[in-house]
């Protein structure tokens, strides 16, 4: 009976664990959408200003780039100062980007 116990407790504790753990990662990240202004670019990314707060938007071979109308578009088409809206997972001030949509095209 004690033995049982044992386990049964080990079993819980584990499990807070772990779920604790879930609990706390996705507390630091969640989904996202920020629509703002381009302030830079570089290869992968690009810097936009919502508000007076900047952000690091990472665009990944999988992320959708499309422009006003819907139509696919290159990273490279996207241009400073260009008003955009991002999706994505945001964790502090970095999104990493599910898709974008480039309003001023």
């Amino acid at each position: 009976m004690r033995k049982t116990k044992n386990i049964l407790c080990a079993g819980l504790l584990a499990l807070v664990i772990v779920l604790g753990g879930t609990l706390a990662a996705s507390a630091k990240t969640k989904n996202k959408s920020l629509d703002g202004t381009v302030t830079a670019i570089s290869s992968s990314s690009f810097t936009l200003k919502v508000n007076s707060k900047s952000y690091k938007i990472n665009v990944k071979s999988s992320t959708t780039i499309k422009d006003s109308n819907g139509t696919a578009i290159k990273f490279s088409a996207i241009k400073k100062n260009d008003h955009v809206k991002a999706k994505g997972t945001l964790s502090s001030t970095t999104l990493s980007a599910k898709s974008v949509k480039d309003l001023t095209r």
